[in-house]
């Protein structure tokens, strides 16, 4: 009889730590959303023909920092970028930057929210899988580029190398305000070298 007894303690102590351990791994997947985690990295280039320097980049998210000190002429040829990307997280949804336009002689900054369900589709339509089934190759690694223009205006796109080729989407378009230059200072930036 004794032994039954323990048996059956011992029964519903197990099924006890089964269900808890079962409730604790249906709460971190949801919590963790691993199938919404992806591999992506940020980065800044400029317009043709407009010359800038980006104080700020950031997309949210992103732990990196571009390269401040660089003066950007040369467009799609000549990426700012982060040095390293981000593994195993969600994608961005707002993007805060300030920059300095050469040709305009003035400042700008921004904060804008993403529109996460359009990278999101674009995303699946570039062959995008979540991280945890990526090989960690730059393949499979989602590249958001901030485009300053002139004027203040910004174009976010998405791009994803395929080989030797890439895939690109623009995903939004927005306005930054013109600010006056940093530390309450009228004077601008000089390029590297003056």
């Amino acid at each position: 009889m004794k032994k039954g007894v323990i048996y059956n303690r011992t029964n519903k102590l197990l099924t006890i730590v089964l269900i808890i351990t079962i409730i604790a791994n249906v709460i971190q997947y949801y919590n963790y959303k691993s199938y919404e985690r992806f591999d992506w990295s940020g980065s800044v280039i400029n317009s043709k023909g407009n010359i800038i320097q980006v104080a700020i980049c950031d997309f949210k998210g992103n732990n990196y920092y571009i390269t401040k000190d660089k003066i950007a002429d040369k467009s799609w040829d000549e990426i700012n970028d982060f040095e390293d990307y981000m593994k195993n997280t969600f994608f961005p949804d707002s993007l805060s930057i300030k920059w300095f336009s050469y040709n305009e002689q003035k400042f700008y900054s921004g904060r804008f929210s993403l529109p996460i369900e359009i990278i999101r589709t674009k995303a699946a339509q570039m062959g995008m899988l979540p991280s945890i089934k990526n090989h960690y190759d730059l393949d499979n690694i989602l590249h958001f580029i901030a485009e300053v223009q002139p004027k203040g205006k910004l174009t976010v796109w998405i791009l994803k190398f395929n080989g030797n080729d890439q895939t690109k989407f623009k995903i939004a378009t927005f306005q930054a305000t013109e600010i006056k230059s940093p530390a309450g200072s009228n004077k601008t930036l000089a390029p590297a070298g003056e």
